[in-house]
């Protein structure tokens, strides 16, 4: 699966949530910040291919980055639904 299909999944099921969607961020993939701004979360390239969103998804991962200590949290890829579900708990931080 192209990681631009999976994105476009979880941002189906956030915005059913009513929470933020992940938008796309040049030369990264794609992110959101949390309420208090204090996390950024988001799927993103592994190496040189960033940026390039017709990739599979084993290119990428989703990660929740503390900005405040810098600790990122890595999670595998599974359903949309649990990626989302994922996500918005993040977002909710």
């Amino acid at each position: 699966m192209k990681v631009s299909d999976f994105v476009q999944q979880v941002n189906r099921v956030l915005l059913s949530k009513k929470v933020e969607t992940l938008r796309s961020v040049p030369g990264c993939g794609w992110g959101a910040r949390s309420q208090s701004n204090a996390y950024r979360i988001g799927i993103e390239g592994r190496n040189e291919l960033h940026g390039h969103h017709g990739a599979n998804i084993s290119d990428y991962f989703i990660y929740s980055l503390n900005l405040k200590t810098d600790v990122e949290e890595i999670i595998p890829f599974s359903t949309p639904e649990q990626v989302a579900e994922w996500i918005s708990e993040q977002l909710a931080k």
